[in-house]
């Protein structure tokens, strides 16, 4: 099953490739936005994703326990923002996101250490 980060990856791709897919995903996530984590428009924007009916959409639902966790409120929150910016935070998609899949069954992609000094 893939990881989040990794569909989001290939989000940032395709805007690459397709700059105006770049401007559509701005237009879903500004309705994502206006309507809020149990709106429609916030599932169209998340199954984006993930596949439905898996512990990844869930997770970017907040059906799954997570919802009022600060933590992964805030990376949520931040897949959503990250697409209504400019040029080139609109491609970084990924930014504060890295570990909004952990704990789920797929595993996650831990943020690198920083070196001690």
């Amino acid at each position: 099953m893939p990881k989040i980060l990794g569909r989001v990856e290939d989000k940032i791709h395709q805007i690459e490739t397709d700059p105006d897919e770049g401007e559509r995903n701005a237009e879903r996530a500004v309705k994502a936005i206006i309507g809020g984590i149990n709106s429609t428009d916030w599932g169209i924007y998340m199954a984006q994703y993930a596949n439905a009916g898996t512990p990844q959409l869930e997770r970017l639902l907040a059906t799954d326990g997570t919802l009022g966790v600060e933590d992964f409120d805030t990376k949520r929150a931040y897949l959503v923002a990250n697409a209504v910016c400019g040029q080139p935070t609109r491609n970084d998609l990924t930014r504060l996101v890295n570990t909004i899949d952990l704990n789920l069954a797929s595993g996650c992609k831990q943020e690198e250490e920083q070196p001690q000094g």
